[in-house]
């Protein structure tokens, strides 16, 4: 009886370990239910008239529940990237406003665009 347990337990250890390994992995989702990502349709910046060191960035979006917006001064390589903090959409578009630009310095304004999942 010895010698047939013996062969059973590296049976049953091999068992045990698929067994394990399906059940953990069953709650595990496969793929992600949509694959789509988020896209930026158009953009458009509008200065501010009220005060001239801010601006507003219009954007339509698809699949977005969010946006900011990337800034960086033009022409300027010492110039620090920054990022407006992100918007909400509303619907498939979103305003994000840009603040504390500084005068007669043009700017590179890049919306980016997010999904949550």
């Amino acid at each position: 009886m010895s010698q047939a347990a013996g062969r059973r337990r590296p049976w049953h250890a091999a068992l045990v370990s698929v067994i394990a390994l399906v059940t953990g992995c069953a709650s595990e989702p496969t793929a992600p239910a949509d694959t789509v990502l988020p896209a930026i349709v158009a953009s458009t910046v509008s200065p501010n008239p009220f005060n001239v060191l801010s601006a507003t960035v219009d954007v339509q979006l698809r699949k977005a529940d969010s946006v900011k917006v990337q800034i960086h001064g033009a022409g300027n390589a010492l110039s620090a990237d920054t990022d407006t903090p992100a918007v909400p959409t509303s619907g498939d578009s979103a305003s994000v406003p840009v603040l504390g630009l500084r005068p007669a310095q043009r700017y590179i304004l890049r919306p980016v665009a997010y999904r949550a999942g």
